[in-house]
């Protein structure tokens, strides 16, 4: 089934109609952190209650030539990956970077970080994004490339205005096969303007 990506939980979390999910089987907090427009990492340690660390794996200038030479899809509701995908998101944002979302002359960034259970050492969260720096405030800007923090905790100690949407969900495997992870696509717009293309795969064992 594919539906209007675009329109994902703007009205609300309900959304029986997306059956390429097992909405019954996932735990309800991976419903929760599927739908929700917040901040996940203050939802993991509500929910866990343990601080979550936010660790940088990877991040670096992107070249307008590597997004411009990929070919990318629309968003859309699926459940498996986008072309150009593969199994982890750490590794696997390319198939979501859409060079038509910004200007030719905007700065692009690749991040890759885990958030982590600072106790448990459980890996609850992958997440990839391309970030647009040429619309970011200096101080956010320096807090990500310090790779210290996450992108939500830096835009709510800045007191940032943004909006968030959902655009793209989906399992890993792919259905009917039971799903060891499952995996969102969001745009976190300033501005007016998209910000950010966040892919985050939340590991089921985690949150088991």
């Amino acid at each position: 089934m594919s539906g209007n990506g675009s329109e994902l939980f703007c009205s609300s979390g309900y959304m029986p109609e997306l059956t390429e999910l097992d909405w019954l089987a996932l735990p309800a907090i991976i419903r929760v952190l599927l739908a929700t427009d917040g901040t996940v990492t203050k939802s993991l340690e509500s929910y866990f209650w343990e601080p979550i660390s936010v660790r940088c794996l990877k991040q670096q200038c992107l070249e307008r030539q590597h997004l411009a030479g990929q070919n990318f899809d629309e968003p859309d509701l699926e459940t498996q990956p986008e072309k150009g995908q593969a199994g982890h998101a750490h590794n696997t944002y390319a198939g979501y970077g859409r060079e038509g979302i910004w200007r030719a002359t905007d700065e692009l960034w690749s991040r890759e970080v885990c958030l982590e259970g600072v106790n448990s050492q459980k890996r609850y969260v992958e997440a990839s994004s391309v970030v647009c720096f040429s619309i970011l405030p200096e101080a956010v800007r320096q807090g990500l490339l310090a790779g210290e923090l996450g992108i939500g905790e830096i835009i709510r100690l800045l007191g940032l205005e943004t909006y968030r949407r959902v655009v793209s969900l989906g399992q890993q495997p792919k259905a009917p096969s039971p799903a060891v992870s499952v995996w969102r696509v969001y745009h976190l717009y300033y501005k007016g303007r998209i910000l950010m293309e966040i892919k985050e795969e939340f590991n089921l064992k985690a949150f088991v």
